[in-house]
């Protein structure tokens, strides 16, 4: 099935706004939690944050090629142990280019 480049770039842009969203609730937490909710506006921080936000989306993005790759084999009893390797499988289809 080939997906449209408007369905590749919509889920890496998704995963990408939950990572970021993700890693802004974490450094409010955080921030909160030692009082210091001011630094969030520090450039320094803004740049950790998306920093981390970005390593997310990538190791989702490997861990999805890795679940697509197991399930490509026929190694069915790891792929049925992983409760989220369905979705990374869709999730790796749908974000990467097939050519």
């Amino acid at each position: 099935m080939r997906y449209s480049k408007l369905a590749h770039v919509r889920a890496n842009v998704i995963l990408f706004a939950f990572s970021l969203a993700l890693t802004e609730a974490i450094a409010l937490l955080l921030l909160g939690v030692f009082s210091r909710c001011d630094a969030l506006e520090s450039d320094t921080v803004r740049l950790a944050i998306l920093v981390v936000a970005f390593a997310i989306w990538l190791s989702v993005k490997i861990e999805a090629r890795a679940a697509f790759l197991r399930a490509m084999s026929d190694d069915e009893a790891r792929h049925a142990a992983r409760p989220l390797s369905a979705w990374l499988i869709q999730f790796h289809i749908e974000s990467t280019r097939q050519r």
